[in-house]
């Protein structure tokens, strides 16, 4: 089963960004995660994701699929693309 500590001894200072359109959603995913030790952003437009990853260093995001701006997978296959 996997566990965030298992990760977190594996790693050094991880940033995590997490793109939902629920504040309330990113706010509690980024409480989780910097009480574990994780550096995090987050933000609730996907079409500012583009100038986050641009100006900050991003190991990992956590993306919402179903949002009403822009489609999760959508907003995957353009951040992949660059």
């Amino acid at each position: 089963m996997f566990n965030i500590s298992m990760i977190k001894s594996l790693t050094m200072k991880f940033t995590i960004l997490i793109i939902d359109d629920e504040k309330e959603m990113c706010v509690s995913l980024s409480e989780i995660l910097t009480a574990n030790g994780f550096e995090s952003r987050f933000t609730t437009d996907p079409l500012k994701a583009f100038s986050i990853i641009k100006s900050n260093p991003i190991d990992l995001i956590i993306l919402d699929i179903k949002m009403p701006a822009l489609k999760g997978i959508d907003l995957l296959k353009s951040l992949k693309a660059h």
